[in-house]
């Protein structure tokens, strides 16, 4: 019997070895991170402590919650998150708040192999069949909420006679986006634009090593209580040390004005590749008449 009744058993992978699960009594640090790109740095927003055995997803709306009562001078643009928060319920939430969901998709038991894909009508990132190909995505129409999904004439053989080939983009389907929509989103999951934002859910990983380093590793505290305050703190000196770094990088600029010539946040030195990816989130949607890929 623990001494902490408070706590859960959680699952986490093995340090030893990646590939399997262990079981350990523990809490849970549910951590929201903003992610600003023109900084090119992640900032901890929101904190909520739980037993150990608890569902992440469970908690999703309950984070967005935090964020409106401390932040809500802010704009989200994206939720990124993994599958665990690859549900209905999560989907609607991020939308009624203006926001689009950017969440990895859960399979869970859905059989998908070809012939049962073909069947349902859709692959497993949700793009559409015609004449048994995938269709491609070809934009997004922000006031009708629809994706449009073209088949580029790629007939396979056998269906050279094909009425859609006379069109220059071949077959086009409109496939609404609703509220509760797991599959279909505004930013189709395998496009190059959703592999671009989605990488930047790595800035949560790099977040929860800040706070492992900052005292969350081996915490020395017992209740539930307890450990909600030393998480506090420990995010609080988190976003003190990444406003640090932010400092001294801006004071970097301002003694080497040869090599930084102008003082503002796009010249400074913070992960550049990210800053070059700025179009994939605030380019507009517009339907193309031939994709780029």
């Amino acid at each position: 019997m623990p001494y902490d009744l408070e706590g859960g058993v959680g699952h986490r992978r093995s340090k030893e070895n990646p590939n399997k699960v262990e079981a350990l009594y523990s809490y849970k640090v549910h951590s929201g991170v903003s992610f600003e790109v023109k900084l090119g740095m992640e900032f901890p927003v929101v904190l909520l402590v739980t037993p150990g055995q608890v569902y992440d997803g469970h908690f999703f709306e309950v984070l967005l919650e935090q964020i409106e009562r401390y932040h809500g001078q802010v704009k989200t643009v994206f939720h990124i998150a993994d599958g665990h928060y690859d549900d209905f319920k999560n989907y609607i939430a991020a939308r009624r708040r203006g926001a689009r969901p950017i969440f990895h998709y859960n399979k869970r038991n859905e059989k998908t192999d070809q012939e049962r894909l073909e069947e349902r009508g859709y692959n497993e990132v949700g793009w559409p069949y015609a004449c048994g190909i995938v269709m491609h995505p070809n934009g997004y129409d922000e006031d009708d909420k629809r994706l449009k999904f073209i088949c580029r004439k790629e007939c396979p053989e056998g269906h050279e006679d094909c009425p859609f080939r006379a069109n220059a983009i071949g077959c086009v389907k409109n496939v609404p986006v609703t509220e509760d929509s797991r599959l279909v989103l505004e930013i189709p999951r395998g496009t190059r634009r959703y592999k671009i934002i989605f990488a930047l859910r790595s800035s949560v990983e790099r977040n929860n090593d800040y706070f492992a380093d900052n005292g969350l590793s081996r915490p020395k505290y017992h209740g539930l209580h307890n450990m909600q305050l030393n998480a506090f703190l420990t995010g609080i000196a988190t976003l003190l040390r990444k406003l640090y770094d932010l400092i001294e990088e801006a004071s970097q600029q301002e003694a080497e004005p040869e090599q930084y010539p102008t003082l503002d946040l796009w010249n400074l030195p913070l992960e550049k590749a990210i800053r070059k990816r700025w179009k994939h989130f605030h380019e507009e949607d517009e339907l193309l008449a031939f994709p780029d890929g």
